[in-house]
């Protein structure tokens, strides 16, 4: 388990400009997922025990800021390499890499889940301003059609609680906020963390900051 203090010790070969844009991106994580568990106890909703549906999506989009603590962490343990030697930078429409079987027990599931970026942690769970100007929940088409079998009530209850959810274009801007200049580069999910890793080794270069051999 990845917690707090791990990731921000991984920060600290960073300057002090750069290691501040990725704290406040972490913190809008937080914020998120915080907000994201409350409606979701309220709404009684969770992702399909499983599915990978959208993680098995071809082109996942996200922007090369919000890979950049994932590299950050990947840099100081050393375990940059094995992830890019996967990439293909080549196609812009391959699928997450990160999204692969466990060694372990061959499930497949998210290898990075404490740094995935924006998309991964809101979609099929955000909300949206309609015409009206009021809030409308964005649901998965999965957990829709699970809705569509159940009573009709709980899917007015479900609907009902879609103003307590995270509204996407919001947090958007709020990591637009951090650099946008990162912000702005969205791509593919493999060559944004490719691109980030470049950076974030470009830093480790220059305070001379060496990763661990070997992932240690």
């Amino acid at each position: 388990m990845i917690c707090d203090a791990d990731v921000l010790t991984a920060l600290r070969f960073l300057p002090l400009r750069k290691r501040k844009e990725i704290e406040t991106l972490l913190n809008i994580y937080k914020e998120v997922d915080q907000k994201l568990d409350k409606f979701k106890q309220r709404s009684d909703l969770h992702c399909l025990s499983g599915c990978g549906e959208c993680c098995r999506k071809a082109c996942v989009s996200c922007s090369v800021l919000e890979m950049q603590p994932l590299a950050a962490f990947l840099w100081i343990k050393g375990g940059l390499v094995p992830w890019l030697d996967r990439i293909n930078m080549n196609d812009e429409q391959a699928t997450c890499v990160f999204y692969s079987q466990d060694s372990l027990d061959n499930s497949w599931h998210c290898q990075i889940y404490p740094f995935r970026p924006l998309i991964c942690r809101l979609f099929g769970f955000c909300s949206r301003e309609n015409k009206a100007r009021k809030n409308e929940l964005m649901l998965c088409w999965r957990i829709k059609e699970g809705l569509e079998q159940d009573p009709p009530e709980k899917a007015r209850h479900v609907f009902a609680q879609g103003a307590h959810a995270p509204v996407y274009y919001n947090y958007f801007m709020k990591t637009y906020a951090v650099s946008p200049d990162l912000a702005d580069q969205s791509m593919n999910i493999n060559l944004a963390f490719a691109k980030a890793a470049q950076l974030i080794g470009y830093y480790g270069e220059l305070t001379g900051f060496l990763p661990m051999k070997g992932g240690e």
